[in-house]
């Protein structure tokens, strides 16, 4: 048994470069994007422009004017972009937003996150409809508050109370 017979086979490419195409998975250690649109990306670095993926997992990610559903990374770029689901170690947003953000490390500038989860998170203006976060650099403008989600659940509970009570009285009198 030789040496080669051990080794498993990979189809890793070292580099695949995508210009104006639309492909349905890429395993590479290196994915270069303009213009095209990818199902799922597994790489070392991703560079996109322009592009959008439905997945990408990947050690640093880099997305330039383009969107992703879902991106895990250890380190991710995004500007003038959108992002719906993320999650890094290092995460750094401009002009762009995310549905949900969740990173050690956390850098926004002028971008909007629906629910935003950090350990550190950074900016001068932080938009988000809930964050929650170690320590925060910056001001904060959350649509939802503490108060204001204690008052909501409180409200429906009462709400839902009165409204099955009422709905007992009803089908007992029949």
């Amino acid at each position: 048994m030789t040496d080669q017979d051990t080794q498993p086979e990979s189809n890793v490419e070292p580099s695949v470069n995508l210009s104006n195409k639309g492909i349905g998975r890429v395993e590479a250690n290196q994915v270069n994007m303009e213009q095209s649109g990818a199902q799922e990306i597994i790489a070392e670095t991703v560079q996109a422009e322009n592009s959008a993926a439905l997945q990408i997992t990947a050690q640093q990610v880099t997305l330039n004017d383009g969107g992703c559903i879902y991106a895990e990374a250890g380190s991710m770029a995004i500007a003038d972009g959108g992002l719906l689901a993320g999650v890094s170690d290092q995460a750094a947003l401009s002009d762009s937003h995310a549905g949900l953000l969740v990173g050690r490390e956390v850098r926004m500038d002028a971008s909007n996150a629906a629910i935003l989860v950090g350990g550190e998170v950074t900016a001068d203006q932080i938009n988000s409809t809930i964050t929650i976060a170690r320590q925060v650099n910056g001001n904060v403008k959350n649509l939802v508050d503490l108060r204001t989600a204690l008052l909501t659940g409180i409200f429906a509970g009462v709400s839902f109370g009165f409204v099955s009570g009422l709905f007992r009285l009803i089908t007992r009198r029949r």
